[in-house]
């Protein structure tokens, strides 16, 4: 399916748009392929004129110009700039890195409803990424997608990770109908092996971050902010302190206050505060009214 130059690229989650002639589709959106040893997902099929496609589409194709696009393309006949070619957007399907339970417990606990949370973006969030400019930002625990595709929108580079298939899936689809591109990352945090220091933004809403003895978990949200860029931890106010019930037991979990001890002479923190939390009329943890708020800014 790719040219061997090409496959690395792909692989890397690099290379995210092919450009084809093609008699007829060969791939359908939604569809899953197996090509060199790696799944892609196809996010969209696009039949149109080779001049609608875009700069940003030939740097997506891992090709240095327009031209060498236009090339590669017409292996089965002549391009020129009215000529129909099928635009595939894709995104690499990597298995699932971290404990298979942790993944069954938070799938199950999505099958149970159609939706489990609000659909729309964390109030926390929205008020702290006024003002700053879109560039490189993780959603850590990115669930059905509703911050990740608030911040595409908004034209920040996304990389989303989840532990649930379950809400992955959900949440491509919503950036599909939305019409944004997101890199998803089906992993447990501490177990991704993202780039360290590559995001501006590191955003972890309310997240679920098993503790562990070496603090892996910590150290790993903490790694992933580039110099000058923020971190920004929202968790509902006291949590932490609650008596353990149900399974859920606050002693397993990474708190505000345990990420802030972390933060040395490297960090600045802009604010450690509590405040009125931006309800959402449904979803599951509507009835939380506050939040804490851990804002800390990498300085070197």
């Amino acid at each position: 399916m790719f040219s061997p130059e090409l496959r690395a690229g792909v692989a890397a989650g690099e290379i995210t748009v092919s450009v084809r002639l093609w008699r007829r589709a060969r791939v359908k959106a939604a569809g899953r392929y197996v090509s060199h040893g790696f799944e892609i997902e196809v996010d969209s099929v696009e039949l149109l004129p080779f001049s609608a496609i875009t700069e940003a589409d030939v740097a997506r194709s891992g090709e240095p110009d327009r031209e060498s696009l236009r090339r590669r393309a017409a292996h089965a006949g002549p391009i020129d700039d009215d000529t129909l070619v099928t635009r595939v957007e894709f995104h690499v399907v990597a298995g699932y890195l971290g404990d298979p339970a942790v993944k069954q417990k938070w799938d199950s606990r999505y099958a149970e409803e159609k939706q489990l949370w609000s659909g729309a973006p964390n109030g926390g969030l929205v008020a702290e990424v006024a003002g700053m400019t879109p560039r490189r930002v993780l959603d850590v625990g990115c669930g059905e997608g509703a911050d990740a595709v608030w911040l595409a929108r908004r034209g920040w580079d996304v990389t989303a990770l989840e532990v649930s298939g379950v809400a992955l899936k959900r949440a491509a689809q919503h950036a599909r109908d939305a019409g944004v591109t997101i890199r998803w990352v089906h992993a447990e945090l501490d177990q991704a092996a993202l780039p360290p220091r590559s995001f501006e933004l590191v955003s972890a809403q309310y997240p679920a971050l098993l503790r562990t003895p070496d603090g892996a978990a910590e150290h790993a949200l903490l790694e992933l902010v580039a110099v000058g860029g923020v971190l920004l931890l929202v968790h509902h106010i006291g949590m932490e302190t609650r008596e353990p019930h149900g399974g859920f037991d606050p002693a397993d979990y990474v708190w505000p206050s345990m990420i802030a001890a972390l933060l040395d002479d490297d960090w600045e923190i802009e604010r450690h505060e509590q405040r009125p939390r931006v309800t959402p009329d449904s979803g599951a943890g509507a009835h939380h009214s506050e939040d804490l708020v851990l804002r800390a800014r990498r300085l070197r």
